[in-house]
């Protein structure tokens, strides 16, 4: 039987109907189908993604002023002010 003789018969038999939906499981380890995830716009045709605010998930919290619930952490306490880490600066090296 040739290749292309068994290509044939593959597409013939539908192999692909018969495998059903791609899953994790079914997909090689590097496919990641991810959680549901949802589309806040959309890519232009230069390649920009265009936010569409219709779409986007906003939260409003409730009014809060006459809550007899306080936070977790006092107001007293002290704003301890760190400066972020340097980054290690890296030389660079031309091999031409």
């Amino acid at each position: 039987m040739t290749v292309a003789a068994a290509l044939r018969t593959t597409v013939e038999r539908g192999a692909k109907k018969l495998r059903g939906p791609l899953s994790p499981k079914r997909g090689n380890r590097h496919y990641y189908k991810g959680k549901g995830g949802w589309k806040g716009g959309f890519v232009s045709k230069h390649g920009n993604f265009i936010k569409d605010y219709s779409k986007m998930k906003f939260i409003l919290p409730p009014d809060l002023t006459d809550c007899e619930l306080t936070a977790y952490v006092s107001n007293a306490t002290p704003q301890i002010k760190t400066p972020p880490p340097a980054m290690p600066v890296v030389p660079t090296t031309n091999k031409n």
